[in-house]
């Protein structure tokens, strides 16, 4: 059964309008970001969502909903805990295969800005249990690059160079915004 049991009709109205993309459990010890593991966990993202996302989509042109049941192992020493935010990031950063790529000149990186939506939670694996997490990912209706709002505004900008008290030079950005006449 897909969706933790539930039924395709089921998972369709808790999430109308939005199609189920990918639907995986990835088993590995879950990592948080800057941490020894972080990599590893990466690479078993990568492989389960390579694996498992459903074709027909194009992710260029398409927002997402993201839901991550993590499962962790018990801690093996004093102080070691999950930060769930810290969980979240390389989990979506190795989702490049169901994000695409995101658009820019610098190193490979997932195009997670096209998530709109993330529900996550974190408990201890139960006795018998492997670590890891279930994920979900849903394309949600929407543009896949939303405009900036600023964008339309008719601006004129100019750049200035002041020197700060200590006589050091200080670029200084004078903005004007000519707004349209209200009728």
């Amino acid at each position: 059964m897909k969706g933790g049991g539930l039924s395709e009709d089921e998972l369709d109205e808790t999430h109308p309008g939005e199609t189920l993309v990918l639907d995986v459990d990835v088993r590995e010890r879950p990592a948080s970001f800057a941490t020894a593991h972080e990599w590893a966990w990466r690479g078993a993202v990568t492989m389960a969502c390579e694996s498992g996302v459903r074709p027909g989509y194009d992710p260029a042109v398409s927002r997402f909903a993201v839901e991550i049941e993590y499962r962790t192992p018990l801690p093996k020493r004093a102080g070691e805990w999950w930060d769930l935010d810290n969980l979240i990031k390389p989990t979506l950063d190795a989702m490049a295969s169901v994000f695409g790529a995101r658009e820019w000149r610098g190193a490979p990186q997932a195009a997670d800005d096209r998530v709109d939506r993330i529900a996550a939670s974190k408990r201890t694996a139960r006795r018998g249990e492997e670590p890891g997490a279930r994920i979900r990912v849903w394309t949600v209706p929407g543009p896949a690059k939303e405009e900036d709002p600023l964008s339309r505004l008719p601006c004129q900008g100019m750049l200035r160079a002041g020197s700060s008290s200590s006589g050091s030079v200080m670029p200084r950005l004078f903005l004007s915004v000519e707004a349209p006449e209200m009728r």
